[in-house]
């Protein structure tokens, strides 16, 4: 099964004071991923969506949600396709993932709520 993520690429010079800390701790993980509820975590938090198309709308929200929410532009996006499993999980569960993160991420966009501790309607 494969499926469409966003990593999180930030400009070192232009991050502010109050993200300083999270990005510094992600780079030394190396992981930097945008999770279903628009928060940036971890690979194991990353979101996994079904089409490409539906990545590149969740990135355009992304990128307006980070802009208000960290006071800069210096978060940037990039679309990373990922083939097959990583080998941790079964194909049910990944398909499952998929799934769940791309119905999610749906219906966020489309009931324009773009806040993570509030759940849109599924």
């Amino acid at each position: 099964m494969d499926w469409y993520t966003l990593r999180v690429d930030v400009d070192d010079g232009a991050i502010p004071v109050g993200l300083r800390s999270m990005v510094a701790r992600l780079e030394y993980q190396q992981e930097q991923f945008v999770g279903a509820h628009f928060k940036i975590g971890g690979l194991d938090k990353a979101v996994r969506l079904d089409t490409r198309e539906l990545a590149e709308q969740y990135a355009e929200a992304c990128k307006t949600v980070f802009a208000k929410r960290y006071s800069t532009n210096a978060i940037d996006l990039t679309i990373q396709s990922v083939e097959g499993g990583n080998g941790m999980r079964s194909e049910k569960s990944d398909r499952k993932r998929v799934e769940e993160d791309s119905r999610m991420v749906r219906a966020r966009l489309e009931q324009q709520v773009y806040v993570p501790n509030k759940r849109p309607e599924l």
